[in-house]
Formats: C-alpha cells, structure tokens, sequence
C-alpha cells in the first residue's frame, strides 16, 4: 500500500500542476484517481487531501458551492483525524464565505 499511497500523492501533484497550467479537464482526472485509490486504501488523510485538492479547483474554476462543499468534506475529515491542516481549510472556507 505504500506504492499506491506515493501514486496518490503524485497524482494530487500532476493535478495541481495541470490546474496551473488551465488545464482543469486533466487536473479533475488525477485528483478523481488520486482519490479513488485513496478510498480504496481506506486512508482518510489522502481522501481529505484530495478533497481539498478538488475544492480548490472547482473555486479556480468559479464553481463555488461545489468548491464550499468539497472543502467541508474535506474539512470534517482533518477534524476527524486530527489533522493540522483543517485550519487551513477553515481559512479557505472563510475566505470563500467573503465572495
């Protein structure tokens, strides 16, 4: 499982990389795959991750209730598993809550 948790990981990265290029279409399929193997490999970590990730590009994208919703799954879930970075994403869902 620490092969596919590395390809989780590598395709949240290939999927911000291709969100900063505008190339949302790619970005959505290796964060959806990232996140499919992350559910898969029962890790709520990678699944929070990829939430986020994907929540970041609907709000990139100006689709911002999808990004809102994503980010609150995401966000349960740090809070959930103790996570550091739900403070993060309470930052971002502030910040969107402003728009």
């Amino acid at each position: 499982s620490g092969n596919l948790a590395g390809k989780v990981a590598t395709l949240h990265q290939l999927g911000i990389l291709a969100q900063r290029r505008g190339n949302y279409d790619e970005a959505e399929r290796f964060i959806k795959d990232g996140i499919t193997i992350a559910e898969k490999l029962q890790s709520k970590t990678l699944q929070a991750s990829g939430l986020w990730a994907l929540g970041q590009l609907r709000k990139g994208q100006g689709r911002m209730e999808e990004a809102k919703k994503l980010l609150q799954q995401a966000l349960s879930i740090f809070e959930q598993i103790g996570d550091a970075r739900a403070d993060d994403v309470r930052k971002e869902l502030r910040d969107l809550h402003g728009t």
